[in-house]
């Protein structure tokens, strides 16, 4: 059986309207915004810049995932990254988020963004992510490409 990996701290969390924080791996970025009636938002880019994703802290119990990618280093490279994203659940744990391909799965590199979401990524083909929280419905869904001109 595989040992999971504990997910990390809330470390680091991207500043309110600053610029774009870089994922390491991906080269994909997240920004954390003010949303309607002051909740914040988190913003996700994609390696070129391109906006992906916006989603606004709620309370009423959003979906763990909210949506994942895949992609590659550069046009040429061998070198793939997966990355999701979605609400942390209302008082529960940091989710445990893990990549699947063919080969096997692996455990993401998970962060906490502003005490209301959560950001994975890691390093190596992907075609679906799984999410697991404690009293929270486990969910697995595929991972879209990145097309060539957000990369």
């Amino acid at each position: 059986m595989t040992r999971l990996a504990p997910p990390r701290p809330a470390d680091p969390v991207p500043s309110r309207d600053g610029a774009p924080d870089r994922l390491p791996v991906s080269g994909c970025a997240v920004r954390l915004g003010t949303g309607s009636e002051g909740r914040p938002a988190l913003e996700v880019y994609g390696p070129g810049g391109a906006l992906i994703d916006v989603m606004v802290a709620d309370s009423l119990g959003a979906a763990a995932l909210r949506g994942g990618v895949r992609g590659r280093a550069g046009r040429r490279s061998a070198e793939s990254w997966a990355v999701a994203w979605g609400h942390l659940p209302y008082g529960r744990d940091v989710p445990v988020v893990r990549f699947r391909s063919a080969c096997g799965d692996r455990p993401g590199d998970t962060v906490v963004v502003a005490g209301a979401f959560w950001v994975s990524e890691a390093s190596g083909p992907s075609r679906s992510v799984t999410v697991r929280a404690a009293g929270v419905r486990t969910v697995t869904a595929r991972l879209y490409r990145i097309p060539g001109r957000w990369a």
